[in-house]
């Protein structure tokens, strides 16, 4: 931030990006329902070339989005590059874990209901 080029404090580097950090969660969860809502809106239209624009807009956004919160995140942990790797290996050790959950939720409705 500008403040920060002339006080030169870590802490408050720190604070910049932790918030920065959840500015962009928040963003890109609103986003996201955004984005369910006008496929849903979209859903029913007969113009192809709409839905079309308007998926490659939402995938943009996200993608932004993405980028935004990965360079935060890169700030809060650029000068520990070990603990940057811990806390991918947990997104993804997370996210996997969900996926499996998922899916086994999944599979055991379907038994109950089929049996």
């Amino acid at each position: 931030s500008i403040v920060n080029i002339f006080i030169l404090n870590d802490m408050f580097s720190m604070i910049i990006s932790s918030v920065g950090v959840m500015v962009f969660v928040a963003l890109t969860a609103y986003d996201t329902q955004k984005i369910k809502r006008m496929a849903i809106s979209f859903n029913y239209t007969d113009d192809i070339e709409v839905r079309d624009k308007v998926s490659i807009l939402g995938a943009l956004t996200l993608y932004l989005d993405f980028i935004n919160l990965f360079v935060y995140i890169l700030r809060i942990f650029g000068k520990n590059l070990i603990f940057l790797m811990i806390f991918i290996i947990f997104c993804s050790i997370m996210i996997r874990y969900f996926e499996i959950t998922k899916n086994f939720k999944r599979k055991i409705k379907e038994y109950f209901l089929n049996n």
